[in-house]
């Protein structure tokens, strides 16, 4: 999964004023969910999530549920995670599992197939 969406490359604080997280201040994490998750719109509603919630990453389906890589703060990661334990309307989110991984360093959040 490294090779298939674009790494950020490691940023200052301050780019044209505009404050930059730094990337020893993201955090990154391993989801996988489970559950009434495939043919209902998951995956879409995860990349709407991760734009609104600044996160990077990407999202795609496995054979148990939806494989999640997801980049960003502490407080953007919890907010992205309980809406991922949401799910849409018409999703059954029945377990999320998370682990931490090392900084992957995404700069965008891609729907992978």
């Amino acid at each position: 999964w490294q090779n298939t969406a674009k790494k950020r490359k490691k940023r200052s604080n301050e780019y044209d004023g505009i404050y930059i997280m730094k990337d020893d201040q993201m955090k990154t994490i391993h989801v996988l969910v489970s559950g009434s998750v495939h043919g209902v719109g998951f995956r879409n509603f995860t990349v709407r999530c991760a734009q609104d919630c600044n996160i990077y990453g990407f999202v795609k389906n496995v054979p148990d549920g939806v494989e999640i890589i997801a980049e960003g703060d502490e407080k953007n990661i919890q907010t992205f995670l309980e809406h991922i334990k949401k799910g849409p309307p018409r999703a059954s989110v029945k377990h999320v599992a998370t682990q931490t991984l090392p900084h992957q360093g995404f700069d965008s959040f891609n729907l992978l197939f």
